[in-house]
């Protein structure tokens, strides 16, 4: 979605926020739940900042040590410069399972998945 938006900023000058939102819902709420919403309220958090900045920089509100704003960007492994999938996990749709001092399991209720972890 962020991709998608990038390039409708770029070419447009101006985002279509709940046509994107609604055609990214739509196509991931099947894999991500109930966090497909928050996937994209946190997208939408982003990119209202970005444009708020930029028409503050434009107007010349922003303090001089401040550079013009960038959109908002993808995660990226900084060693071999690819983007890194991560995916974002509302805190009522996990919980933690302990085994020990110090290990457990990582429990996603939407995906049914298990995973070791260590704290």
């Amino acid at each position: 979605m962020n991709y998608a938006r990038l390039v409708q900023f770029r070419m447009m000058g101006k985002i279509d926020f709940k046509g994107t939102g609604r055609e990214h819902y739509h196509k991931y709420k099947g894999k991500l739940g109930v966090n497909a919403g928050q996937v994209i309220n946190l997208n939408n958090d982003s990119w209202r900042s970005f444009k708020t900045l930029l028409r503050l920089y434009k107007q010349g509100k922003l303090p001089k040590f401040m550079n013009k704003p960038s959109p908002p960007g993808f995660w990226k492994d900084r060693l071999l410069g690819k983007r890194e999938l991560r995916i974002l996990v509302r805190n009522d749709r996990y919980y933690l399972e302990p085994i020990n001092g110090g290990e457990g399991y990582v429990i996603l209720k939407d995906w049914g998945l298990r995973n070791k972890v260590r704290w």
